[in-house]
Parts: C-alpha cells; sequence; structure tokens
C-alpha cells in the first residue's frame, strides 16, 4: 500500500532493521510531555501504528508520491507530456497526505511541485523544468528533486501524433537527526524535555550520513487524438541506493506508470449553448512490489469541473476522491479530497491536494497550435 511504504520508509534507511519494541521507535511529532503516563500514552500510541505498518509493508521499501490530480502534474506523471500544452505552461501542485499523522499545516505526507513547460515548433519538441519537495513529519525527513525533461514529437496527420520523453533528475534526500524523539529520550517525571525545555539525549547511534546526493533518469511516451490519449513511463532507472548507511542497502525501484483516458463531448439539447463533457482518467502505478489503480470520471460544464475517483491498491481498497475545479481561458484551479475506506479510516485523516496552472496558450496544445478557441479541441489532459 504506497502510503504505508512512504511512511515506513524512515525505518529502512537507518543501520538496522526497526523492532518492535521501545528502540528505534521514531515519534511522529514533536509533544511537551509533563509526566510518565502522558509518555507512556503516547508511546502505546507510537507502538499501535508501527505494529500496523510493520505488519503490512515490513519487507517493502519505498515508493514514490502518486498525484490523486495526476492529470494537473503532467511532467510529474510522464516525461513525453512535456510541450503537450504548447505553452509556456506554470503548474503548481500542493498535497498534504495523512495530516491525522502529523501537526499543522505541513504535518503527515506534504509535497510541492512546480513546473515549467513549453512547446518549441522549429525543434517540433517540447522542454521543461520540474522541481519536487517531497517532505514528511514536518520536514524531519525530505527529497527535494530537480528534473529537467526533452519531449521531441511525431506528428502522424493533423488528428494524430505521439511524443517520446526523456528526463534527467538530480535527487537530494536529508534527514533532520535532532529532531526525531525516541523512546530512550523519556524521563519519567518531565517526558521528552529536561527542566529547561531542552530535548533529552539518546542513545541511539547516529547514521554515517545524514544527506544524500543521486541523480536519476525516466522516459515516457504519449499517442494522442483530439479526444483520447494513452501513455507509458518509467522512472528511476538507474535505482541508486537511497539508505544513510552503508549497514544496510536499499534501493528506490523502478516506477512503471500507465495512463490513458480521453474527453468527450456531450450532445444533449443544450449542448449547444453549454460547453458541457465527459472526461474519464485511469492510472495504473507499479513501484516494486506495489500496484494500484486510480479510475474515474471528470465532468465539465463550461467554466466549471467535478468529478470522483477511486484508488484501489492490490487486496486493498484505499480511498474514494472528490474532485472539483474551475477552468477559465489561461487558468485552471483544482481541489480533490481523498476520503480513507481502509483500515486507517479513522487514524489519518485522508489526502487534500491543489492543483493551480496558468498558460499563456490558454486552450492550444501541440497538435494543433493556432490558438483554437472551438469546443474541447483536445482532450482533457492536454488542456490540464
Amino acid at each position: 500500500m504506497k502510503q504505508m511504504c512512504r511512511y515506513f520508509r524512515l525505518f529502512l534507511l537507518f543501520n538496522k532493521k526497526p523492532s518492535i519494541g521501545f528502540s528505534n521507535n521514531y515519534a511522529l511529532k514533536p509533544i511537551r510531555l509533563n509526566d510518565a503516563a502522558i509518555a507512556a500514552r503516547h508511546v502505546k500510541k507510537v507502538l499501535a501504528v508501527v505494529l500496523v505498518l510493520c505488519s503490512l509493508v515490513f519487507s517493502v521499501r519505498s515508493q514514490d508520491v502518486v498525484m490523486s490530480q495526476f492529470y494537473s502534474a503532467q511532467l510529474y506523471l510522464n516525461p513525453a507530456l512535456t510541450g503537450i500544452a504548447y505553452g509556456p505552461r506554470f503548474t503548481a501542485n500542493y498535497r498534504n497526505q495523512w495530516p491525522g499523522m502529523g501537526s499543522g499545516f505541513n504535518g503527515g505526507y506534504t509535497t510541492y511541485m512546480a513546473s515549467f513547460d513549453m512547446h518549441i515548433d522549429r525543434a517540433r519538441s517540447g522542454i521543461g523544468l520540474l522541481v519536487v519537495a517531497d517532505q514528511m513529519m514536518n520536514n524531519v525527513f525530505g527529497n527535494y528533486y530537480v528534473t529537467a525533461s526533452f519531449a521531441p514529437q511525431i506528428k502522424f496527420n493533423r488528428k494524430i501524433a505521439m511524443k517520446i520523453g526523456v528526463s534527467g533528475t538530480y535527487i537530494h534526500r536529508r534527514l533532520k537527526w535532532n529532531e526525531l524523539q525516541f523512546s530512550d529520550m523519556i524521563n519519567p517525571y518531565s517526558g521528552f524535555f529536561d527542566a529547561n525545555g531542552n530535548l533529552n539525549a539518546t542513545g541511539e547511534p547516529t547514521p554515517s550520513r545524514l544527506a544524500t546526493h543521486r541523480g536519476d533518469i525516466a522516459a515516457g511516451f504519449v499517442i494522442f487524438t483530439q479526444k483520447l490519449y494513452f501513455g507509458f513511463a518509467v522512472n528511476n532507472f538507474i535505482m541508486n541506493k537511497e539508505n544513510f548507511s552503508d549497514a544496510v542497502e536499499a534501493r528506490t525501484p523502478m516506477r512503471f506508470t500507465a495512463h490513458f483516458g480521453g474527453s468527450f463531448p456531450l450532445k444533449t439539447k443544450y449542448s449547444y449553448k453549454r460547453n458541457i463533457y465527459l472526461s474519464p482518467n485511469v492510472l495504473i502505478a507499479n513501484q516494486g512490489r506495489n500496484l494500484q489503480i486510480n479510475g474515474g470520471l471528470l465532468a465539465g460544464i463550461e467554466w466549471v469541473y467535478f468529478g470522483a475517483q477511486f484508488r484501489y491498491v492490490i487486496n486493498n481498497p484505499e480511498s474514494v476522491i472528490m474532485v472539483v475545479g474551475v477552468k477559465k481561458g489561461k487558468f485552471r484551479f483544482g481541489y480533490s479530497y481523498d476520503f480513507p475506506v481502509s483500515k486507517l479510516i479513522n487514524k489519518t485523516g485522508g489526502a487534500h491536494e491543489l492543483t493551480f496552472t496558468f498558460n499563456i496558450a490558454g486552450d492550444d496544445n501541440s497538435l494543433e497550435n493556432k490558438n483554437n478557441r472551438g469546443y474541447l479541441a483536445c482532450p482533457t489532459i492536454l488542456n490540464f
């Protein structure tokens, strides 16, 4: 299960496997404890979460974030989508997953994305730049990515084309070790802090390094018409080490992603006055032993769109996703919320996701880039 795998990543990066007891169990958030009873209750809560996670994903390493509004994070989804909306296009994404596991705006797992891309007519290609900050536990642990992508286009005719994309990524991973809290830091009288408010010391050994630097590459393709699209991408080709200690070897598995869908005008007696459409979209993502499927339907009426998706992780229905947004000319804004339907329904707080796009070219795309303002001249993914 993707969320659990990401939560479990911290345990796998250190110099030994996590034990089910009072050592190597990290607190989810900084707290100020006044007595041993409060400390005990907090530790029991942490241990309960760890026991659940370990029982489900003990053999799994790590997994990249998968956006609920994947069609709005195109450069992250597939490098072949670089420049497909013609542009210049600027996109920003924010995702807060499992906010109930942390505190504040950045509690739980928080992902920030910002990207720029555009199509270059003379080169018949798209270029793009993507910056990602993927953080957990109020930025105690973070992954930071800078990706440059290039996607040439093969235009078969005026109605169908294919883009082939490649990207290179610099990855920085770091850990704020001094902000972690361990069970041996609990004082029976004052909790994690001493009388002066300072965090108690721990006997846990510090990892041999607290930051890593590496590079990676990805590739993909997308075939699209005015109504349909199909894409496939492979990320993490190099599968470099991601651990902070040489005592263990943890590598990021390759991520395989297939995505397809379309946009179809809904012809009714009112459609000649209003822009009404349906847009089904499906994503299938596989990384290591983890396989998840996101499928759903968006409906648009003029400048408003809304819809629902369902995320299914193998052997585990994970969440229902509700989406709502507005798209007017060069601007688009979307919001989604993941309603958990798994056994952690009352523990995580779901996931909030915001997306914003400013496309100078408006509704243009790399297949028809003559600034057409017609009725949905391209699939939803090209406009998003």
